[in-house]
């Protein structure tokens, strides 16, 4: 099958992301419906290597055959592995911003023969509102640091999840020391009208900056999932006529809430910034799909190389079903609700009975 089938198939999940990725600007989804959605993915996933893959592996003959899928195999296992010990970073990239924020204190000249206490005030009301953050040459806390070494064993998508909800945090803290600045000009404006005198302090608020960091980091670690994605899509064309379909359909609800979390720390940003951004992952998983079809095309042809590669997209499907969206569904710690763990069982049967439709050549 040609490398345009990979592409075309590829579309699907892209177009996915990237309108959740818009949506989810406005939107929030519920986490019970996430944990569902997510169980149904994995159980369509995993319907595909037991039909679609892993035959390929079953089915080796000889020792080259064999060499071949214990090594395309085990480097499946070892690109997942790295990528989640890589990813993590992205989060302590964007929690050491939030001490590089820059913030302007509120810092007047007293005048002695004016009402002190008014300046006070002001100066109180931006104090308040500004988050307490260690020092730049600090280390993070260790409710902070216990997560990110957490993430850096379980897997990628978790990492960059965990990413947003910190830039997330760095989003409402800057907001609260905006909304600080506004209300220390707002009553220093009410004392220079009652008093006639205008404040320095009134001069140092209006100077008083603050910018949030855009998520450079963790849009990178979202382009290379999406390109890994993309590229397990194009080798699935080559291991059945159903397999690309499959792959296609569970990655379209796996892209979509990558898309949502993605959203999350693009809120704010002008959308100069974040829509180049958006378009980021879904052209990435175009990109990844083209690589893997072109991959498929053209060792297709050697039973040795095809062995290889689809063994290679066994074990990457089956470290991100356990290791990402099974344990991204219950990383809240919260109950087991059986009709979510059912979706499980409901997306590995759905895939079954959508293979009985597919063209068998």
């Amino acid at each position: 099958m040609s490398p345009i089938a990979g592409i075309t198939l590829s579309s699907v999940p892209a177009a996915a992301m990237l309108l959740f990725t818009f949506a989810g600007l406005n939107t929030t989804v519920s986490p019970t419906i996430a944990g569902a959605l997510q169980h149904f993915a994995a159980g369509v996933l995993l319907c595909t290597v037991g039909t679609e893959l892993l035959p390929a592996m079953v089915g080796a003959e000889g020792w080259k055959e064999n060499v071949a899928a214990f090594i395309g195999f085990f480097s499946g296992v070892a690109v997942l592995i790295a990528l989640g010990v890589i990813v993590p970073d992205t989060e302590l990239d964007i929690v050491r911003e939030e001490d590089d924020v820059e913030q302007v204190p509120v810092d007047g000249q007293e005048d002695e023969q004016q009402d002190d206490a008014t300046i006070s005030a002001a100066a109180a009301a931006a104090s308040e509102a500004v988050p307490t953050t260690a020092p730049r040459s600090s280390s993070l806390s260790p409710s902070m640091a216990a997560p990110c070494k957490r993430d850096s064993i379980f897997g990628r998508r978790t990492s960059i999840k965990t990413a947003a909800f910190h830039a997330q945090e760095v989003s409402s803290s800057i907001s609260k020391v905006a909304d600080a600045a506004t209300e220390a000009s707002r009553l220093l404006s009410i004392y220079e009208s009652e008093t006639g005198h205008a404040s320095t302090t009134s001069t140092s608020t209006s100077r008083c900056s603050t910018s949030k960091p855009f998520p450079t980091a963790l849009i990178l670690a979202v382009a290379i999932d999406s390109l890994m994605d993309g590229l397990l899509i194009g080798i699935a064309v080559a291991a059945g006529p159903s397999a690309g379909p499959m792959m296609s359909a569970s990655l379209s609800v796996e892209m979509s809430f990558l898309g949502l979390t993605l959203a999350t720390a693009l809120h704010g940003h002008s959308a100069k910034k974040a829509i180049p951004a958006a378009f980021l992952g879904p052209l990435a998983i175009v990109g990844g799909a083209a690589i893997g079809g072109f991959m498929a095309y053209q060792l297709g042809h050697d039973p040795v190389l095809l062995v290889g590669m689809l063994s290679f997209g066994t074990s990457a499907l089956l470290f991100m079903v356990a290791e990402e969206l099974l344990l991204e569904a219950h990383e809240g710690g919260g109950e087991h609700l059986w009709w979510v763990d059912l979706q499980l069982y409901t997306g590995f049967f759905a895939s079954i009975v959508a293979g009985k439709f597919a063209p068998t050549s």
